[in-house]
């Protein structure tokens, strides 16, 4: 099994991580997911001869990933903050020990990451979107401690400069949709031509693959949609 065909999934056991697992099982990879709530998997999957599953918190997550990364040709985190009051730096702590990490690996070996980020993360390229602004002020009124997470998570993946000698992908998204895996997934920036809110989930899980695969998008924070 050649090194890009293995990938590491975190945030496994929700909607979009699940689907996600599914397409990187149909498509041949070995996969590998650390979560906390693993029961939540499908039987169907936990039973599968190429999914290895790790049981954990982000806290928790060097001891048990840091001798097992340099073993993937890509990491898929669909994680997203989910604090509702407070502080939250739980995921940017592990983003942050994470890029250190891949860093002590030779560049030719280093895992691409692909990292979720929400649209009210701005890159240069965005122009202005009523409905995405509105978002953004919604979840610092309602969801402070997100609002905190995400701008964490901002500061570790700036568009240029800190990590420019590694492979990462911020993919931003706002509204997701149950739905199959099928084509339609479409990416840019906000505010550009077509610049829709939303997408379904099986449209994202064939987009990431297709990005582990293709690395159209490297070192850039794309917005993502779906055409219907």
């Amino acid at each position: 099994m050649s090194l890009r065909k293995n990938v590491l999934i975190l945030g496994s056991t929700g909607p979009s991580g699940r689907r996600t697992v599914e397409e990187a099982l149909e498509r041949g990879y070995q996969v590998t997911v650390y979560d906390r709530k693993t029961e939540k998997l499908p039987e169907a999957l936990r039973e599968n001869e190429n999914l290895t599953i790790h049981r954990g918190v982000l806290p928790d997550a060097p001891k048990t990933l840091n001798p097992l990364i340099p073993d993937f040709g890509a990491i898929i985190s669909i994680l997203g903050p989910n604090t509702m009051a407070g502080s939250g730096d739980e995921l940017s702590n592990f983003y942050e020990w994470l890029l250190k990490m891949l860093r002590t690996i030779p560049a030719a070996k280093r895992p691409y990451l692909l990292v979720m980020g929400t649209q009210s993360i701005t890159a240069p390229e965005d122009t202005f979107q009523l409905f995405t602004s509105v978002h953004v002020f919604l979840i610092g009124l309602i969801a402070p401690g997100a609002r905190y997470e995400i701008d964490g998570i901002k500061r570790l993946f700036p568009p240029k400069g800190a990590n420019d000698d590694l492979d990462w992908c911020m993919y931003r998204l706002n509204v997701l949709h149950n739905g199959p895996s099928r084509d339609g997934a479409m990416a840019g920036y906000v505010g550009c031509l077509g610049f829709k809110a939303d997408m379904d989930r099986g449209q994202l899980a064939k987009w990431l693959l297709d990005e582990v695969e293709q690395k159209k998008w490297v070192r850039k924070m794309p917005a993502l949609w779906g055409e219907k």
